[in-house]
């Protein structure tokens, strides 16, 4: 009966210890599988280093295993520069123009002479107006070309985040913590509460 009872608890001591072993390798096989950006050690050490954003950090480690989406991100970094220097050339030129009206009318205000003064003023407005007509359409492909680079920064978070949801549910529900140690702490913290009002007189 003895030797019956001392192999159980042989035997019921390995299987403890091979469970304990299975749990912590399951552990660390979900550590290792969940992406850098989601292993506590390593996601400390880049918030540290860079404030990280986390979506950032997933999409950049999914582009770093998708040549599609490495192509099309150097796509977007090459071309990020290209619409404001196309604007910019705009800008320059209408700059000048708006500043010599600017100048003119300065100029125009100056002269003492009113009936002169509201000939020069005319002139001044009506060359300003025919400017202004003139050099619409590149204004409005101007705004044009804001508004599609608007839509694309849009596009692109919309990108990283549709393809970064799958990933942070996933370490979700590979990561989420166990009711047991929770419950286990509520239950010492009733029974030291249960200690400490049992040695407390009546007041």
């Amino acid at each position: 009966m003895k030797k019956h009872l001392l192999s159980l608890l042989v035997i019921s001591s390995i299987f403890m210890i091979a469970s304990c072993n299975g749990d912590k390798r399951e552990n660390r096989n979900s550590e290792v599988q969940n992406p850098e950006a989601l292993q506590d050690e390593i996601q400390l050490k880049r918030l540290t280093k860079r404030g990280g954003n986390l979506i950032d950090e997933l999409y950049a480690e999914l582009v770093e295993k998708t040549p599609e989406l490495k192509k099309l991100e150097t796509e977007i970094e090459t071309f990020k520069e290209t619409p404001s220097e196309t604007q910019n050339g705009f800008y320059n030129y209408n700059g000048k123009s708006n500043q010599y009206y600017g100048n003119a009318t300065g100029f125009a205000n100056q002269i003492t002479d009113s009936l002169s003064k509201k000939r020069i003023l005319a002139l001044i407005q009506k060359s300003n107006k025919k400017y202004d007509s003139e050099s619409k359409e590149i204004n409005d492909l101007v705004k044009q070309i804001s508004n599609s680079q608007n839509s694309i920064q849009d596009n692109h978070n919309i990108l990283k985040i549709v393809l970064t949801i799958p990933l942070i549910e996933k370490y979700q529900k590979e990561n989420l913590p166990k009711k047991k140690e929770f419950l286990e702490t509520i239950s010492k913290q009733k029974a030291l509460n249960k200690k400490i009002t049992d040695k407390t007189p009546k007041y």
